[in-house]
């Protein structure tokens, strides 16, 4: 009786030693799991921080390159302006010393060079004046020069056809029209414009430059424009 009382007490001191040893490896791993985790979320927040970054970075990248092409079309536009004006005083250096009555002025479409409408033709005609069709060849010698095309533009004041009613039923419209043709005919005909980059139009008294309700502003508006529109 008191051998087997003596190996329970074995036997219990043993399974209480394994038990002992159990526990303490049960701890130890629980810690390194929770340290695993720790490290695991500290990586997390690392990464998620080095996301923000990164796409904070890419927010102010993205910035910088729409600033630059920002600048970029600026400068575009810049030289584009300093183009614009050295050809203007080009054209102005070329075409105003042909006579008093040209002139040139920038449009949306381009450069329009002016002729006074009194000057190449009589009131209510479309026949050219012999001063006018001077002027037409200079203007022409100097087209020549380049390959552009041009648009030549009629335009009259708003004061109605009477004494050339009959000849021109349209008024005004029809006769800025006929004048424009007659200047086209003749650059081609008589100074030898290429006809394939000739345009024309008359447009009455529909785009004044000046007020119709003065003498001069009438004069003004009374005018033929040749555009250059360029290659």
């Amino acid at each position: 009786m008191r051998k087997f009382s003596i190996a329970l007490l074995v036997g219990a001191m043993l399974l209480s030693g394994t038990a002992c040893v159990s526990t303490e490896r049960y701890d130890a791993a629980s810690q390194e799991i929770d340290n695993q985790d720790e490290v695991i979320r500290s990586l997390r927040q690392s990464n998620a921080s080095k996301d923000q970054e990164l796409n904070a970075l890419r927010n102010k990248m993205d910035l910088a390159q729409m600033e630059i092409a920002r600048l970029k079309g600026n400068e575009n536009a810049a030289a584009e302006l300093q183009r614009l004006r050295q050809e203007f005083a080009d054209l102005q250096s070329r075409f105003t010393s042909i006579d008093d009555a040209v002139s040139l002025r920038q449009t949306s479409e381009g450069t329009a060079l002016t002729v006074e409408g009194e000057v190449l033709f009589d009131s209510a005609s479309d026949k050219i004046s012999s001063r006018g069709q001077e002027i037409l060849r200079k203007i022409c010698a100097r087209l020549l020069e380049t390959n552009t095309r041009i648009r030549i533009d009629g335009h009259t004041d708003n004061v109605p056809i009477v004494k050339q009613r009959g000849r021109y039923p349209m008024g005004n419209l029809e006769l800025s029209g006929s004048r424009s043709l007659q200047v086209a005919w003749f650059l081609t005909e008589k100074c030898d414009f290429p006809r394939d980059r000739v345009f024309y139009a008359g447009y009455g008294p529909e785009r004044p430059v000046a007020s119709n309700d003065t003498d001069e502003g009438r004069q003004r508006n009374r005018r033929v424009e040749i555009l250059i529109l360029g290659e």
